[in-house]
């Protein structure tokens, strides 16, 4: 029988776990974590940036064991157990690399959730790639955590330790993708302001040494408070915290910046999911089919970065391979990297920003490397090269150019499965007082984020061959 655990963390100190949680985390599914870096190839650039899935959930748990305090009166005891658990799970599904490699493997129209869809609810396809106004990567790992939470009811597996310990999977696994009935739960793991970037801001600007993801992380969860709006109990953030909340958003926005859409990073990541879907193509890595069935034979657990290395590693040698995705596969492990050639930063109102474009970059580099950067949005050679020879492009080409070809980043956009019709999202202001009017963080237009709410910031690159 487990017993109950404490946990040292290097960012919020003592963690505790009840007994149940404790098999959670010792079970080989959740410890599979400890072997999947939390910014996938961002240690090329940043030499700390080692640390793991594994201690990032453990920190997301904690802190939405913290914010679920503020739930007590307005969530039963075992909606706040369900929710203890959904946070430690909510990463249960990630791919090696984190999200690296979420975009190579797409799921198949099959794929669905747990949740039953309210009648009349349009269900997106599972199969169809989407991205948020945040340009983050389709969040197809909390749907198959939700999987691994659903169909794992082996001795060790999750399935089986939740429901011996009295919780409901399928409500655990409505949490960690945002669908459960009960929206305050669904906002401490979904939301603009949840747990998981709260952890994941201080953890990953610790690791890589940048001053940019701090924050005021205890005042800003002793300013939220549960809040009746239209009818529905909300987490929302009082007005004293409208500055730490403001800081909270701008930490995000430089972090995305300066971290995350790296040059150097966003390079090495292209070329990796380039190369992991030719060798995927070649039957040298898992296909898709050989995940799922990993999923129900267990084999699932040896799915991490050490064995994606390995065949990128074993692929540099490999002669019935091309020349060209060999070659691309020894840059990546010796890190010879393309450079940039052209780079623009334009902020603009909306989504359609002015025009402008980039120089055209070389022909003479690998082709394993040429799709590699259009991965990452920043190849575009029809346009430029129209461009480059004469023809002036149009407007809307310009503008379709920077809408497909960059990485927009916005500070705030609202999850439109959490907000009940006619109420705010979770980034709101009580600005009258501990029961007063509620309004949207956007609206204010005295504060920061307020003026720089709705702006979209678009990075367009050109890379070189090194």
């Amino acid at each position: 029988m487990a017993e109950e655990l404490d946990i040292y963390d290097d960012l919020h100190g003592v963690v505790h776990l009840e007994p149940h949680e404790r098999r959670l985390i010792d079970s080989p599914w959740f410890q599979r974590l400890r072997r999947i870096r939390q910014l996938g190839v961002a240690h090329m650039v940043f030499p700390g940036a080692e640390h793991t899935r594994f201690a990032h959930s453990i920190g997301v748990f904690h802190l939405a064991s913290k914010v679920g305090k503020k739930l007590n009166g307005h969530v039963k005891e075992q909606e706040l157990r369900e929710l203890r658990a959904a946070a430690l799970l909510h990463d249960i599904g990630h791919f090696p690399f984190s999200h690296t490699l979420e975009a190579v493997y797409k799921p198949k129209p099959d794929v669905t959730t747990y949740t039953e869809p309210k009648p009349g609810a349009q269900v997106p396809d599972p199969g169809t790639e989407q991205r948020d106004a945040n340009d983050d990567p389709p969040q197809f790992h909390e749907e198959f955590g939700q999987q691994v939470i659903n169909k794992t009811p082996d001795e060790d597996g999750i399935t089986r330790i939740l429901q011996e310990a009295g919780l409901d999977p399928n409500s655990v696994g409505a949490i960690v993708v945002g669908a459960h009935e009960t929206v305050l739960l669904n906002q401490v793991v979904h939301s603009d302001l949840d747990v998981d970037q709260l952890d994941y801001l201080l953890r990953d600007a610790k690791a890589t040494g940048s001053s940019y993801g701090q924050y005021d992380l205890d005042y800003l969860i002793e300013c939220m408070e549960v809040v009746e709006v239209g009818g529905r109990s909300m987490l929302c953030t009082r007005a004293q915290g409208l500055h730490p909340l403001e800081h909270y958003v701008l930490a995000k926005y430089f972090y995305y910046m300066c971290i995350l859409y790296h040059k150097t990073r966003c390079a090495a990541e292209g070329i990796l999911q380039e190369v992991a879907s030719q060798l995927i193509e070649a039957g040298k890595l898992l296909s898709w089919g050989d995940v799922q069935n990993g999923l129900k034979d267990g084999t699932l657990q040896d799915f991490d970065d050490t064995y994606v290395w390995t065949e990128i590693r074993k692929a540099m040698a490999d002669e019935s391979l091309s020349d060209d995705l060999r070659e691309a596969a020894r840059m990546l492990v010796t890190r010879r990297l393309p450079k940039v050639k052209s780079e623009r930063h334009k902020t603009v109102k909306g989504k359609e920003p002015e025009c402008e474009h980039g120089a055209s970059p070389d022909h003479n580099w690998n082709p394993v490397l040429e799709k590699a950067m259009k991965r990452q949005g920043h190849l575009d050679f029809p346009v430029l090269e129209q461009a480059l020879r004469g023809k002036k492009p149009t407007k809307k080409e310009f503008v379709q150019l920077l809408q497909d070809q960059s990485r927009p980043i916005r500070l705030l956009v609202g999850d439109q499965h959490l907000i009940p019709e006619g109420t705010p999202t979770a980034a709101a202001v009580d600005s009258d007082g501990k029961q007063g009017r509620v309004v949207l963080l956007e609206s204010l237009g005295d504060s920061i984020v307020g003026r720089l709410a709705g702006l979209t910031t678009h990075i367009f690159r050109v890379y070189r061959p090194n």
